[in-house]
């Protein structure tokens, strides 16, 4: 901050030809005062930290979402995530990403929504990234169908919000 001051407040050096420091045909000097300088720097970065630097979407309400992934009825514990995707024509707000949860060791998850907990109101397609697991031989195999694993092929629809016993658990087939 003192260099930003010190390179403004300076008066150049006087050129060939230029009038003697002082004399009336050099005209006004202007000098920026420090206090000013660093008033217009304080107020110039208050303005970027209030308007988020880009940015600036609020998120819509969110609503809990916590259940369990299931494969053929046993908890998936291989780890991976749950991602909602919107059906509706009334889609996401720009910059809020879709909601997505990890599954925990006991086959639970939790939807966040842009590090938020919860997600929009609306429909979902919900699909399932896992590990692939080593199969035969060397050949390496999914866990589960690969259908849950693309927003368009998947057969798990979800609504938010829904207060049915259950309604969050996701339950996956090999």
């Amino acid at each position: 901050m003192y260099w930003v001051v010190k390179l403004l407040s300076a008066s150049p050096p006087p050129g060939p030809g230029s009038a003697p420091p002082g004399d009336p045909a050099e005209g006004p000097r202007r000098r920026v005062r420090p206090c000013y300088l660093a008033v217009s720097l304080l107020s110039l970065a208050a303005g970027f930290v209030g308007s988020g630097c880009g940015g600036g979407d609020s998120l819509p309400p969110l609503y809990p979402v916590k259940g369990k992934v299931t494969l053929d009825k046993n908890p998936y514990t291989a780890g991976g995530t749950v991602t909602f995707h919107p059906t509706e024509a009334k889609k996401l707000p720009a910059g809020v990403s879709a909601p997505v949860g990890t599954i925990g060791a006991d086959g639970s998850y939790e939807l966040k929504t842009n590090g938020q907990p919860g997600a929009p109101e609306g429909g979902y397609k919900v699909t399932v990234s896992g590990t692939m697991l080593p199969g035969q031989g060397k050949k390496m195999e999914f866990p589960f169908r690969q259908a849950y694993m693309i927003a368009n092929t998947t057969p798990i629809l979800i609504r938010v919000p829904n207060a049915n016993p259950g309604a969050y658990d996701i339950p996956l087939k090999k």
